[in-house]
């Protein structure tokens, strides 16, 4: 019972954070943002990396990306979302991706479907280029 109620004081207290309050890859067991639609549920995870190092960019959203399945798998959404909404994974990138990374992003996204959860890529105008080396 405490890890129920502990586990919805966290999601409460992250759908009251306000929007700019991001983790990121740095943070792989936190949910980055919460939301809600009228017909979904999204979790936000934000992905500031540069691109520059793909293997370590690629490991740590890969990380990032087992805890949101894990937390949509376990049941710990249940309590936030009682209408049990589909759910959607929009990664949010502060870098335009490269060939590399958009081939990457696609694979995360067919895994995500695979578990029946929605994603989007979701590249703001405001997206740095990617490191050109």
């Amino acid at each position: 019972m405490k890890t129920a109620l502990g586990t919805l004081l966290c999601l409460l207290a992250l759908l009251a954070a306000p929007a700019h309050a991001a983790e990121g890859l740095d943070s792989p067991r936190s949910l980055d943002s919460v939301s809600q639609e009228p017909d979904t549920f999204v979790l936000g995870l934000n992905v500031g990396d540069n691109w520059k190092d793909h293997t370590r960019t690629f490991s740590r959203i890969d990380a990032k990306v087992q805890g949101y399945m894990d937390f949509v798998a376990r049941g710990p959404i249940n309590k936030v979302n009682p209408q049990k909404k589909p759910v959607r994974v929009d990664f949010v990138l502060a870098h335009k991706p490269d060939a590399k990374a958009k081939k990457f992003l696609e694979e995360k996204r067919k895994q995500l479907a695979g578990k029946s959860i929605g994603s989007k890529v979701v590249i703001p105008p405001d997206a740095k280029p990617s490191y050109a080396g």
